[in-house]
């Protein structure tokens, strides 16, 4: 992750856990790595753990809009 520089992404697919802590820090650990206005996305939205992170994290804690086509989950990073 230190390889990365803040803001250098304009798109991230997580496809790691399904579980609701290691989720909820991944989210948190690759959200600085996106560039405002780039997208951060994910799948597994059907199965409750990763509905809660997302919608906790994403949607709570960042005040994002949370997104989805089937079990597929997406959010746009604003500016700052």
């Amino acid at each position: 992750m230190e390889l990365f520089s803040d803001r250098y992404f304009d798109f991230i697919f997580l496809n790691q856990s399904f579980d609701y802590f290691p989720l909820c820090e991944d989210i948190k650990r690759w959200m600085p790595k996106i560039r405002y206005n780039k997208m951060i996305s994910g799948q597994g939205y059907d199965k409750p753990e990763v509905k809660q992170a997302v919608n906790e994290v994403i949607q709570g804690k960042l005040g994002l809009t949370v997104n989805t086509v089937g079990t597929v989950w997406c959010a746009i990073r604003g500016e700052r």
